[in-house]
């Protein structure tokens, strides 16, 4: 019986810390609708709170509380200056780089808004193709609208039709939006 306690209090005071990015707060605000997110106001998504270069946890928080799926140029009417990344793609070049990146993309997944899990899904394509071809049924009939902005290029667009384009563009399935978001942090734009 002694032997059973002692067990037992080993195991309690042996917790487990959560892991860094699970300290991070979710955003339980509702998404966005076309009354609240006119397009081309970008600026009032969270990722322009936060300034370059991101840290970790930065990049992490950018991804799990923005509302906008925005690809790798930062632009729209008028663009004033030199064309950019985005900071949503700039944030998913650091998490790309990071050593538990699986794991802070199922995060990602599992507590970010839609376009924050788009993100986890455009990285489980690049880190763990055989845990993305499981999450993928999850979003493939979603009719969810997310923001989604693309340089000047700003819409409310399904999420199936991001993960997957019947239209022949770009999408997640095919490989082009997650090898675009990881070129961005290489270099493309300064």
């Amino acid at each position: 019986m002694r032997w059973l306690f002692l067990a037992a209090f080993l195991s309690a005071s042996h917790s487990v810390e959560p892991s860094w990015h699970a300290r991070i707060a979710a955003d339980d605000r509702p998404g966005l609708s076309l009354d609240e997110f006119a397009p081309y106001d970008s600026g009032s998504d969270i990722a322009r709170s936060f300034e370059r270069p991101f840290s970790r946890e930065d990049a992490f928080e950018i991804l799990l509380k923005t509302r906008v799926f925005a690809m790798v140029i930062d632009g729209g009417p008028p663009i004033s200056g030199p064309l950019q990344a985005s900071p949503q793609s700039v944030a998913f070049g650091v998490l790309c780089e990071e050593r538990d990146a699986r794991a802070l993309f199922l995060d990602l997944i599992e507590r970010a808004h839609r376009a924050g899990q788009l993100y986890g899904l455009c990285g489980l394509y690049l880190v763990d193709r055989q845990e993305f071809t499981e999450q993928l049924p999850r979003y493939s009939n979603d009719e969810t609208k997310v923001y989604f902005a693309n340089g000047c290029i700003h819409s409310f667009s399904e999420v199936s039709g991001i993960v997957r384009s019947d239209e022949g563009h770009e999408d997640i399935v095919g490989g082009e939006i997650p090898s675009e978001l990881e070129g961005a942090h290489k270099g493309f734009f300064h």
